[in-house]
């Protein structure tokens, strides 16, 4: 099943190591040179990897150059797209504890325009079961994206692109992974907590765990020291670290770096902002029979479900990343790449396949299913 369509991929030797090596010795030298033949079989630019055991790291390393002569550094950031939509829809469950809203509220309490606005819940836009068209793959969207990456997207805009085709099922009855659910459910939590998305998501995510390089822009630039992102999506091989991202909006723009990923996937990854009951809501099986969801490999709220890991998979802007938190063995692993000159344009993300052998070699108990792209 794949969790972002490969039909748009548009998003969705040591000598140039800089890198902190925990007290795992060897482990950490298996992770290091499984990761430095990953970079080269690949052709990757830059590759870059936390892998932390309890909190205290086993290996924080980057691979490869961020531009040509300039190399990636562990302190740089990126995009991290659909790690976003795991904040949003811990966001959401935050609310709902606090009593701000129910997670059986309709979207026509506050759009009641849209479409099936009464039937669909606050919950099935945080899980994928609204039935509401993914705009990504609709193909006057795609068409516009790829003629101007930089142009700029309001809610709106994007809305027109989501119901511009029909529902693909009943609000309930089915499956679909589809950043429309996002985009609204983003601007509903703007209205409940009365200040922009991104400001809420750092007032109670960001701020609380101190992650000083974690943020979502309010424009298309990253704050420097920047990783430099490379694309073939429109059929040359350029320069994409600038392209916009406001095709996700707010619920979608985060942005991080790697020792920031390892702390927030740990704190989401326990359920750390929510009780014990909104947490096991966030994670529970409801999606599994619908849309190709099974017991190994679930949507759950804003998150996926692998065999006991806690993931996350975006692919955006020529950013691959894979970040994951194992509760059973306190494991957080993230990794995020950038393609080189010579990475197959068709190859698809290349994080995903690496985030497997590591967990494989730390935790073969809870295998990443190959499916997962």
């Amino acid at each position: 099943m794949h969790m972002r369509s490969v039909a748009f991929r548009l998003f969705l030797g040591f000598s140039a190591l800089w890198s902190t090596v925990g007290a795992h010795g060897s482990e950490a030298k298996q992770i290091l040179s499984l990761l430095d033949t990953q970079k080269s079989v690949r052709g990757l630019n830059a590759l870059i990897c936390g892998v932390w055991r309890d909190g205290k790291p086993i290996v924080e390393v980057a691979l490869g150059n961020s531009m040509v002569n300039v190399p990636a550094t562990r302190q740089m950031n990126y995009r991290v797209g659909g790690v976003t939509y795991t904040c949003v829809a811990t966001l959401l469950l935050m609310f709902a504890d606090q009593g701000r809203l129910s997670l059986s509220d309709p979207v026509s309490k506050w759009f009641p325009d849209l479409p099936d606005a009464e039937k669909v819940t606050l919950a099935m836009l945080a899980n994928c079961t609204s039935g509401y068209a993914d705009y990504v793959l609709y193909k006057p969207f795609v068409d516009d994206y790829v003629r101007d990456p930089f142009q700029q997207f309001s809610s709106a805009d994007l809305l027109r692109y989501a119901f511009a085709t029909p529902k693909h099922y009943e609000p309930g009855k089915g499956w679909n992974y589809s950043h429309t659910n996002f985009v609204i459910l983003g601007d509903i939590l703007a209205k409940v907590g009365k200040q922009p998305l991104r400001l809420l998501l750092d007032q109670y995510i960001f701020k609380p765990l101190k992650l000083r390089n974690t943020y979502v822009p309010t424009n298309s630039l990253i704050r420097e020291p920047a990783l430099h992102a490379y694309t073939h999506d429109r059929g040359v091989y350029e320069d994409s670290t600038a392209w916009n991202p406001s095709w996700t909006r707010e619920a979608g723009m985060l942005v991080s770096n790697v020792r920031d990923l390892g702390v927030l996937a740990q704190a989401l990854g326990t359920g750390r902002f929510l009780s014990r009951m909104s947490f096991e809501t966030q994670i529970a099986p409801t999606s599994v029979g619908l849309g190709g969801n099974r017991a190994s490999m679930y949507y759950g709220y804003g998150v996926i479900l692998l065999n006991g890991w806690f993931a996350q998979n975006p692919n955006l802007c020529g950013y691959s990343t894979m970040f994951g938190y194992l509760p059973s063995k306190k494991i957080a692993i993230t990794i995020t790449t950038t393609k080189g000159p010579k990475s197959d344009p068709d190859g698809g993300a290349d994080s995903p396949p690496i985030f497997r052998e590591i967990a494989k070699l730390l935790a073969p108990g809870n295998p990443i299913p190959d499916s997962l792209k």
